[in-house]
């Protein structure tokens, strides 16, 4: 028996038995042909970008690494710039260009995600998935025979903060808004802070990053690690000086807001931010809390003598600053030092010269 090709075959076949491309799957196609020139042209760039510097500064190119193109570039251009962004970089264009997303749907244009009409599906689907956390906990505690529990069981999230936005918007490759930033927080606050939290502490944890060390910007910078107590929170301890006053500070993370001073002499007579009189002074210690956005997340006791009011609370300025900037990512440290937090105030009282009334201050003249 003689077999017969199908492909004789191929001119009578009808239209439908060929499947058709659907006009999003062209159109992604497309977008991505012309995305991955883009690149390849970046590319040719950067290489010959890399050529000219390994020439410029006499390393050969192949053992030439990023981090030597990142020393070259800071000395060859040095710039006061604050800001990181702003300065001159040579990195490879698939760091600085944002990434294309993989097709979202099949030949036949129906997507793979159940959010897909979602201006960011992806974003809306972890708050889908934070939501049906809530609704376990909040079933947990709502059961008649209550498990037995440590409340201090949210101790664990010392040391470490919630992702950024930058850092979602990377993984997610999507655009996330401010609001919506911020509506993700609440939620994870609200998680955090339950009862039964630590039932989805390593979920929790996927959205937390470490503080301090792992930092690339913040090597230079020397921060106070961390200690912890008997019950698991994280505390930090460090001592401020302004003119002839001295101040002790302890912060400890988590806490209810609450802050105390107390005097050297009159340890038993603790108070409030109402042992300043003064609203300037009352300002500048809270405002290195309101800078770090941990106002009501932090306790803080602080021990002052000598010296006056205004000179305390100057050093309790500089020792709070130099506590919080254990609990805070790189960037909020460099806001910090931009705002003079981090910098000691090593100005004193200048003495009487002979023949002024004061340090500078001249006598009223007489005529006669």
């Amino acid at each position: 028996m003689e077999l017969i090709s199908t492909e004789c075959f191929s001119d009578v076949l009808p239209a439908w038995s060929v499947p058709e491309i659907s006009s999003a799957m062209k159109y992604y196609l497309v977008k991505k042909r012309n995305h991955d020139a883009f690149i390849a042209g970046e590319r040719e760039s950067f290489e010959r970008g890399k050529a000219n510097l390994a020439k410029m500064m006499g390393i050969p190119i192949e053992t030439l690494s990023q981090e030597e193109i990142d020393r070259a570039i800071e000395y060859l251009f040095p710039s006061g710039l604050h800001n990181p962004e702003a300065r001159p970089i040579l990195k490879p264009p698939e760091e600085i260009f944002p990434k294309e997303k993989d097709a979202e749907f099949d030949d036949e244009g129906r997507p793979f995600h159940s959010f897909f009409y979602c201006v960011s599906p992806n974003f809306v689907q972890t708050l889908h998935d934070l939501v049906g956390r809530l609704q376990l906990i909040q079933f947990l505690e709502d059961r008649p025979t209550k498990i037995v529990h440590n409340p201090l069981e949210g101790a664990f999230f010392s040391g470490s903060q919630w992702v950024s936005k930058e850092e979602l918007q990377d993984t997610y490759l999507e655009r996330i808004s401010d609001d919506q930033y911020s509506e993700l927080l609440e939620i994870l606050e609200r998680l955090s802070s339950h009862a039964f939290a630590y039932k989805i502490k390593d979920y929790l944890g996927s959205y937390r990053r470490k503080i301090g060390s792992n930092d690339e910007t913040i090597k230079e910078v020397e921060f106070i690690q961390p200690k912890f107590d008997e019950k698991g929170c994280a505390y930090v301890e460090a001592i401020g000086q302004r003119k002839t006053s001295v101040a002790h500070v302890k912060v400890t993370k988590p806490g209810k807001g609450s802050f105390s001073i107390a005097h050297l002499d009159y340890p038993e007579d603790v108070q409030g931010i109402g042992y300043f009189d003064n609203y300037m002074d009352r300002h500048q210690i809270m405002f290195p809390l309101q800078l770090t956005r941990l106002l009501g997340a932090v306790d803080v006791h602080c021990i002052v003598y000598a010296g006056g009011t205004s000179g305390q609370a100057g050093a309790v300025r500089y020792a709070l600053s130099t506590c919080l900037k254990s609990f805070v990512d790189a960037e909020k440290v460099d806001e910090m030092r931009l705002m003079g937090l981090l910098t000691q105030d090593i100005r004193v009282r200048e003495r009487k010269r002979f023949g002024h009334v004061k340090s500078r201050k001249k006598p009223k003249f007489k005529k006669r």
